[in-house]
């Protein structure tokens, strides 16, 4: 269920990646920005990126900022290729879309953070 409203296009924070750059991000639902996101429920996120490099890979990386330090945040299906329809292998200078539902799970701190 996609909700009446919601925040196209968020801004992200670059790390610092060399590989490639980020076009656009879309969280749904995210009604205002910034997202709130409620525990126990699911979250649509898409990516669209252009890539750098070539390669035969794509692995999955999210930071949260917490006190201006990136923290990471591990999930078990990293692999863009195989779970998040990412086609690899990867062509320099090419335009990708990476889909991904998130659970924002019961056990994360109860906290803001930029992502």
């Amino acid at each position: 269920m996609v909700p009446d409203s919601y925040v196209p296009s968020l801004p992200m924070i670059s790390i610092g990646s060399v590989d490639g750059k980020i076009k656009s991000v879309d969280v749904v639902p995210c009604p205002t920005e910034p997202c709130h996101l409620v525990h126990g429920t699911n979250v649509s996120l898409t990516v669209e990126f252009d890539s750098a490099v070539d390669t035969h890979r794509a692995i999955t990386k999210i930071h949260g900022i917490i006190l201006g330090l990136p923290v990471p945040f591990p999930f078990s299906h990293d692999d863009a290729c195989k779970y998040h329809n990412v086609p690899c292998p990867i062509q320099q200078g090419s335009s990708y879309t990476y889909s991904n539902v998130l659970e924002v799970l019961s056990a994360y701190p109860k906290m803001s953070l930029v992502t």
